[in-house]
């Protein structure tokens, strides 16, 4: 064959639309639509170009693929990015403007306004410190765990009214001065020591409520500590609470993470719509610190007073005629009336 005619015969094959492996992809032109320039007419160029100077005709269609595709990258630019939310898990995403338009099923675009108003940004703020706070309880409860287990070796002492000594004095000695307790380190007895770290403990914990119990718990407990510190078996209990009020800080700080990482803050709604403040009253209700039968127990438990502690218990009138009746403990510098 006449190599001029083979040579004819190539480029036609390389530029026609047949849809194979150099199929014309071509649709607006060479010049009308830059963006959809066929890598086919490169390569079957290239082919040409290598025939007509007497090479291998197939030689070049390797570099031709990869110029061609560099071309058409250039020409093609950056798709633009915007936020949208994510139906079907209700999570804020970042996705290619055109499939958000061609799946709008799945995807709801999130308008970004460059100015906030005043009651957006005090509701962000509001927000904001209280994500700060409960993360704050989380990290103190973690703290938390060293303290409570020196108090359950204060439980386990034989005979509460002896002194403390050796490590466990060091350690309770160093909870004290971080609670602000102050005792008489000479003549102190464990059982002196346990109800007022244990009591000014927990009384702490609960004044910097953060969420993971609800207000009618937190209630509970408050009036329910100072006749729990009055026992060795209440002390147990108490002990045994704190961890557990604890635990529920780490899980749910964890909980508001994953809020925040999911819908953006928790000023935010969730897929179902639910506000935070709906979701934390609900994970309240399902992860409840105590139960109805531990309410009992600790109420029984608060009104047991053993001899260790004895001496702690104050009558009302000491503290003025209109306390006459009642009996009173002593937690830190604070009176507390026993119910």
């Amino acid at each position: 064959m006449d190599e001029r005619l083979k040579r004819l015969l190539m480029m036609d094959y390389a530029t026609k639309n047949q849809g194979g492996f150099l199929g014309n992809e071509n649709q607006g032109g060479l010049f009308g639509n830059l963006a959809n320039i066929n890598p086919n007419l490169l390569i079957g160029s290239n082919i040409f170009g290598a025939g007509i100077k007497g090479k291998d005709p197939f030689s070049p269609i390797m570099p031709s693929v990869l110029q061609a595709a560099k071309i058409k990258a250039a020409f093609k630019g950056k798709s633009k990015l915007m936020k949208a939310k994510n139906k079907n898990t209700g999570a804020n995403v970042f996705v290619e403007e055109s499939v958000i338009k061609d799946n709008p099923e799945l995807y709801e675009p999130i308008e970004t306004k460059m100015f906030e108003t005043t009651e957006q940004r005090n509701i962000g703020e509001t927000f904001g410190k209280e994500f700060s706070n409960i993360y704050d309880a989380s990290t103190q409860s973690v703290k938390n765990i060293g303290t409570l287990d020196t108090l359950s070796e204060l439980v386990k002492i034989d005979d509460l009214k002896t002194g403390i000594a050796g490590n466990l004095r060091l350690n309770a000695e160093k909870i004290a001065n971080e609670l602000g307790l102050s005792f008489d380190w000479q003549n102190v007895g464990a059982a002196e020591v346990l109800s007022g770290v244990s009591g000014q403990i927990v009384l702490d914990g609960l004044a910097n409520f953060k969420g993971a119990i609800s207000e009618g718990e937190r209630k509970f407990l408050i009036d329910i500590t100072p006749g729990l510190t009055t026992s060795r078996a209440g002390n147990e209990a108490l002990i045994a609470v704190k961890k557990r009020v604890d635990q529920h800080n780490i899980a749910f700080a964890d909980v508001a993470k994953e809020w925040v990482d999911t819908y953006g803050g928790l000023s935010k709604k969730n897929a179902d719509g639910m506000t935070w403040n709906q979701f934390k009253a609900a994970w309240q209700e399902s992860n409840p610190i105590l139960t109805s039968e531990l309410k009992d127990q600790l109420s029984n438990l608060s009104k047991t007073f053993d001899n260790e502690f004895s001496q702690q218990i104050v009558d009302g009138s000491k503290l003025g005629n209109e306390y006459a009746g009642k009996k009173f403990i002593k937690i830190g510098t604070q009176w507390y009336e026993i119910k």
